[in-house]
């Protein structure tokens, strides 16, 4: 999809569903004239999953120049190459985001508090049942598409084009779908996703900044242990059934829906949202799991999860999730909106 094709999409979606009168707002809305117009997510934020994904975080030299940044832009251009218009229908598309850690962010960005973006600092976290590391980064590439080979091709030609010396080190993983959306465990991912776009605007989106936050998380199953374990087990430590991804209506308050939503009561209401786009990731003869992505407003959303995954909350209960999957990579990104992303970018 054009890149400005997806603004225009998006841009209508919004307007529409936030009942926003362009030509005399609403003065007592949250949105106000010259804030919607910084509302416009980057693509990877909104949009449905794709059959392949590219999670690539990259470590900045210290002293890396402010040509590293302005390089990120060509990334556009890199997707034009990759995909043409003639070449590449709907189907074949390269969606694609940005993140920026919060220690590079400082730097590229020394007033973000003042636009009412947060100080977005990743905590590390030890539970019962291991760790859940902070690893950082500085600039974190999200990107979707049904060709591998695509998305291959544009890791490669970000990581190649840019500045001698600008990067320290770099990780590049790609994610594919799974069955019908399923993680290796065998259980469906995301089934209480927001399912339409206006709904995941109000969980994604932060308003005053246009801005999303992301957590990403990298976790090796421990596949032997899966495959060992009987099929009721593993929904006692999710909460959920297999085959058909029913909620149990019976469930711990140590299985991982319980833990999420914040309650073990059967069909209770989420304390918070988040909109994931997941994707397992591996091989068989090494490691194999789910690269975890979500997508929040506000990583308090992000906070009251891991805080129940690791036995910080009042209850001080760990998640179940953690006998079969180690996490080994955390970090949070924020995803500025289309128009401060291509400010940043672009100076």
């Amino acid at each position: 999809m054009n890149i400005h094709i997806w603004n225009f999409a998006c841009f209508l979606c919004l307007l529409f569903s936030c009942n926003f009168n362009f030509i005399s707002p609403n003065r007592n809305s949250k949105f106000a004239t010259a804030d919607f117009l910084h509302i416009v997510p980057q693509q990877s934020v909104l949009s449905d999953i794709k059959s392949h994904a590219l999670y690539l975080t990259i470590h900045l030299n210290s002293k890396a120049s402010r040509e590293c940044l302005r390089s990120i832009k060509r990334i556009e251009k890199y997707v034009s190459q990759i995909c043409s218009r003639h070449m590449c229908g709907r189907y074949n598309e390269i969606l694609y985001g940005v993140g920026f850690g919060i220690d590079y962010f400082r730097k590229i960005s020394p007033g973000f508090r003042l636009r009412g973006i947060k100080n977005y600092e990743y905590r590390e976290r030890s539970g019962k049942f291991g760790k859940l590391p902070k690893t950082g980064g500085d600039i974190f590439v999200h990107a979707k598409c049904n060709d591998h080979g695509m998305l291959f091709d544009l890791a490669k030609s970000i990581i190649q084009n840019m500045p001698p010396g600008c990067v320290d080190k770099f990780e590049d993983i790609y994610g594919w779908m799974y069955h019908d959306e399923r993680d290796l465990s065998g259980f469906v991912d995301g089934t209480a996703n927001p399912k339409c776009l206006d709904e995941r605007a109000e969980v994604a989106i932060n308003k005053p900044t246009g801005g999303s936050y992301a957590l990403v998380q990298k976790w090796i199953h421990n596949m032997s242990l899966l495959h060992e374990t009987a099929d009721k087990t593993k929904e006692y430590w999710i909460g959920r059934t297999i085959k058909d991804s029913y909620e149990l209506i019976r469930k711990p308050d140590t299985s991982h829906v319980a833990r999420m939503v914040g309650s073990e009561k059967f069909e209770a209401k989420k304390k918070y949202e988040i909109v994931r786009q997941s994707q397992p990731y591996g091989t068989l003869s090494g490691d194999a799991g789910l690269l975890f992505i979500a997508y929040a407003a506000d990583t308090k959303n992000f906070d009251f999860m891991l805080d129940r995954m690791t036995g910080d909350s009042d209850d001080k209960k760990n998640d179940y999730i953690m006998i079969f999957s180690r996490c080994v990579t955390g970090n949070y990104w924020y995803f500025p909106g289309l128009l401060e992303f291509n400010l940043l970018v672009r100076y």
